[in-house]
């Protein structure tokens, strides 16, 4: 569907489409789609995993909303609302997903990412346990002098203050490994809308391990 430009900043991204004869360069739209179109582009948007084109979209949408609004276009602008709203929330790691264990490669719980005081943290709300383990199991490898010792894993706190570090990254966190009670420096990555790229080390970025996590429809 598009040609894309690989320059820097996103401001110089250019993209052409005969089937609309929409023209995107610059942060300026020549013309504006008609709806059906409108809602393929943000089909595309939130599965695309290049951050180029994320950013592409970025703009385009912000320039399409500005079109309908210098010409008096109310239920287009609705409409580019409703479908803009999603996509852009694709770009946040807000919500839930899905583990995935090391061993087995199977879904190991669901953790709830979410805000507070501009930090990103991340909380337990399921675990996929066998029917012979324990169904609640709590960390009593945690260090004693941590509040989260002896505590049910499932509603617990794992994942905490990130903050933003651009380029879809958040870091400046921890994260806890409630099988063994190890707590670990963490930044996490958004590759895709639905893939999560979640690092945890000790000392330096090198050296440690990274995990994929999956978002939960």
């Amino acid at each position: 569907m598009y040609r894309v430009n690989t320059t820097w900043p996103p401001s110089q991204i250019c993209t052409r489409t005969s089937e609309a004869q929409i023209f995107f360069c610059g942060g300026e739209v020549e013309s504006l789609p008609d709806a059906s179109y409108l809602m393929r582009i943000f089909s595309y948007r939130t599965k695309a995993a290049d951050p180029i084109v994320y950013s592409l979209h970025n703009l385009l949408i912000m320039q399409l909303l500005k079109k309908t609004l210098t010409r008096g276009l109310a239920p287009c602008l609705l409409m580019l609302l409703l479908m803009a709203a999603p996509a852009l929330r694709a770009q946040s790691p807000i919500g839930t997903w899905k583990t995935i264990d090391d061993e087995t490669n199977k879904p190991k719980s669901l953790v709830q990412i979410y805000e507070q005081d501009g930090k990103l943290y991340g909380k337990v709300v399921e675990l996929f346990r066998g029917p012979d383990e324990e169904q609640n199991p709590i960390c009593d490898d945690c260090d004693e002098d941590d509040p989260r010792y002896n505590q049910p894993v499932r509603g617990m706190v794992i994942l905490e203050g990130l903050e933003p570090a651009g380029n879809n990254t958040w870091e400046g966190g921890e994260i806890l490994d409630p099988a063994n009670g190890s707590v670990y420096s963490c930044y996490i990555e958004l590759q895709s809308a639905d893939k999560l790229k979640v690092r945890g080390f000790i000392g330096f970025s090198l050296l440690g391990r990274t995990q994929y996590w999956y978002r939960e429809k």
